[in-house]
């Protein structure tokens, strides 16, 4: 079993080296360290226990590593395979599970055909959409933007009219039409395995409630190191977005904050890391069989 952590990260300064030395200094048995990638090539051992990923969003080279890894039995936080799953509409969904109340959201189909599809391709497709009732599960005035996650231009929707006009211009992209919130109410919730901190404008507040949330549909989302954002719609705070990749510089947070992320997840990447290894290829019971001599030189 390897005893190496590594941590993927970029420009973000401050908390992957102090991760990885909350790490060491548990003198755990584990060791933490920036991890080092040349090439990919089939291996049947992995190189690491836990692969800790705060780029591979930006870098798709360390993404295929992550995958790599996992499929070895790495523990990879987050897991490369969920990630390309979550958007929106997941996220909504998700949130649904974990009885988190989240903005009234619908996703539309795209305006215009993918590339290479046909209207013949569309049997299944409702048409025309039933725009009455899609207003009238997010009730005006709303908004559109893209499905996937991340800050993305949005369009003000005031009524029908808007609507349409909005979503002829989206082209073959999938868009999302919410709710809109009130204006400047918003709370950042950054959960760190156990542990969450709620941000506001001004540093840590106190919201029991959204804490009580976040921790909910991280737990099901098996998502331990995300920025929930809250905000508030009809005089409660709701789930508004997700953030897979928060920034976790000490300057982005208080003080207090920060130690409290960097405490409570280098208490969840040990436990990770303690937990028993298996390969996800399919067919695979267990990781017991004797493994071949690996391909990856040393």
């Amino acid at each position: 079993m390897q005893h190496r952590i590594g941590v993927l990260h970029g420009q973000e300064e401050t908390f992957p080296p102090a991760l990885i030395q909350e790490i060491n200094a548990r003198q755990s048995g584990f060791q933490a360290e920036s991890a080092s990638i040349g090439g990919i090539w089939p291996s049947l051992e992995p190189d690491y226990a836990v692969l800790v990923d705060r780029i591979s969003q930006r870098v798709p080279f360390y993404r295929s590593y992550l995958k790599q890894q996992a499929l070895l039995g790495t523990h990879c936080v987050h897991d490369p395979y969920w990630l390309e799953c979550v958007d929106r509409s997941v996220m909504g969904q998700l949130a649904a599970a974990a009885g988190v109340e989240a903005l009234p959201a619908v996703v539309l189909p795209s305006k215009d055909h993918p590339p290479g599809v046909t209207s013949e391709d569309l049997s299944n497709l409702v048409y025309p959409l039933p725009w009455e009732e899609i207003l009238e599960l997010v009730s005006l005035p709303a908004r559109l933007r893209p499905l996937g996650l991340g800050l993305s231009p949005t369009t003000r929707v005031t009524c029908l009219g808007d609507l349409w006009q909005g979503y002829a211009s989206g082209g073959d992209q999938l868009v999302v039409l919410e709710a809109v919130p009130e204006a400047q109410a918003s709370l950042l919730c950054l959960q760190a395995g156990e542990q969450s901190a709620v941000m506001g404008h001004h540093g840590m507040v106190d919201e029991p409630a959204v804490a009580e949330m976040a921790a909910r549909f991280c737990e099901l989302a098996d998502l331990p190191l995300v920025g929930l954002e809250f905000a508030r719609y009809q005089g409660r705070y709701v789930l508004s977005d997700l953030q897979l990749f928060p920034s976790l510089d000490w300057w982005s947070l208080s003080e207090q904050a920060f130690s409290r992320v960097v405490g409570s997840f280098a208490d969840y990447v040990l436990e990770l890391a303690r937990r028993p290894h298996a390969p996800r290829y399919p067919g695979i019971k267990s990781a017991s069989a004797k493994p071949a001599k690996s391909g990856r030189k040393p």
